[in-house]
This record gives structure tokens, C-alpha cells and sequence, in this order.
């Protein structure tokens, strides 16, 4: 029969210190009872209460828990409904102008085979038609690492 260790023969890595403080407060907490019950008060001016709670209610927080997370370095991210709502309605707007250029197209293409159009003002359309495909490519690309980000 094979002798088998429950603990690794290798040592393990060192953890950061990120982790060991994050560990510490996770070990504090879970040591206390799980209620929440002491509370700390502090003035601020009201535009910045204001712009704390905004910051928090963007980051689908309420105000409290925002301020605690920033206070002791925890990360405090995105709020992924409204990254996702963001994301959905300039995917939207993009598709909108895309139609909308696709429309001019179809009429410049018409107006030039009968000749209501000039050479040049033809090919500045295909310019700025080019230039939109470019900017949708770039848009596309950033959303993809959006989406990456808030996967992570």
C-alpha cells in the first residue's frame, strides 16, 4: 500500500501581503459575531456626501459599505448590471448609425449610376463609411475587454 500525505511534500508559495491582511480581517470578522453593531460617525461638506453616495450607488453598494471598503483597501468594483446596460445600449446606438449609413449608401449608390452624384462627394462618403467601420471595429474590441474585465 502506498503511503499517501494529506500535506504537500513541496513547501507553498509565500503569500502576499495583500492576501494575509485580507485573511486577517476575514479571521476578525468571522471571530465577531457576523453583526455588524459599532458605528462610526464623521462630518463631510454636503456635495460630499453626495458624491460618496453616487460613487457607491455606481458601484451597486450602499453608502456604508462603500466607505468601509475603500477605507480598509478592499476592491470595490463594478457595478456589472449597469457596465452591461452601458455596453448594451452603445451596441445599440452603433447598430442605429450603421442602419443609417447602410441607408445613405443604398441612395448614393442609386443617385451615382444615374449620375446625380459627383465622383468626389462619392468618395468622401466611402472615406467617412470606412471611418465608421474603424471606430465600430475599435468600440467592438473595447467592449470585448470590458466584458474580460468584469470576468475577471
Amino acid at each position: 500500500m502506498q503511503d499517501v500525505s494529506l500535506f504537500p511534500q513541496k513547501p507553498l508559495a509565500k503569500p502576499s501581503l495583500e492576501y494575509i491582511k485580507f485573511a486577517t480581517h476575514f479571521i476578525e470578522i468571522m471571530e465577531e459575531k457576523n453583526t455588524k453593531s459599532t458605528e462610526i460617525k464623521f462630518r463631510c461638506y454636503p456635495t460630499e456626501k453626495k458624491k460618496i453616495q453616487e460613487l457607491a450607488k455606481d458601484f451597486g453598494l450602499n453608502t456604508s459599505e462603500y466607505i468601509l471598503r475603500k477605507s480598509l483597501d478592499h476592491p470595490v468594483k463594478g457595478n456589472h448590471k449597469k457596465i452591461t446596460q452601458t455596453i448594451h445600449s452603445l451596441n445599440l446606438e452603433l447598430s442605429r448609425s450603421g442602419n443609417n449609413i447602410n441607408q445613405f449608401a443604398k441612395v448614393a449608390n442609386t443617385h451615382l449610376k444615374k449620375g446625380r452624384l459627383s465622383k468626389e462627394l462619392y468618395s468622401q462618403f466611402q472615406k467617412e463609411l470606412e471611418n465608421h467601420i474603424e471606430i465600430r471595429q475599435q468600440l467592438n474590441a473595447t467592449i470585448r475587454k470590458l466584458i474580460k474585465i468584469m470576468i475577471e
